[in-house]
């Protein structure tokens, strides 16, 4: 899979995100970039699915409920989206009654990346026990 390539298609540089009446702390494309960051110990979590297919099944991934780090000052999502914001990097305008912002995804991904590596290395870490399997 080529460095941009995602599930739900290619992150070229040519690609957008649209916001519009979505919390800021729900941007996919952070998630991307969570696993793009150079972050030691990425809190991961393990998740039981039950599929018609093949019947029970774990999967572990990093942690996209409470994110892959502590960080000091909280949810750092939103921060990430805000900075993206303030430095300039999206559109803003009105779509009906609603503010939106229009996001370059690549460039999100980038900063996102860059963000989390500068502000999340150092931070503590919770160590959090391995999720019991049930029988």
């Amino acid at each position: 899979m080529a460095p941009w390539q995602v599930p739900s298609g290619r992150c070229d540089g040519s690609e957008q995100v649209r916001l519009r009446v979505a919390n800021q702390d729900t941007v996919t494309a952070i998630h991307y970039a969570e696993y793009l960051a150079q972050i030691p110990n990425k809190r991961r979590a393990t998740r039981r699915y039950v599929r018609a297919d093949t019947g029970e099944q774990w999967i572990e991934s990093l942690d996209d409920t409470d994110g892959i780090a502590v960080w000091a000052h909280g949810d750092y999502f939103p921060q990430i989206f805000l900075d993206f914001v303030a430095a300039g990097h999206a559109h803003t305008g009105a779509v009906g009654n609603c503010s939106a912002e229009l996001l370059p995804a690549r460039g999100l991904v980038e900063f996102a990346v860059r963000w989390m590596e500068t502000n999340l290395v150092g931070e503590s870490r919770i160590d959090w026990p391995a999720k019991e399997r049930l029988p």
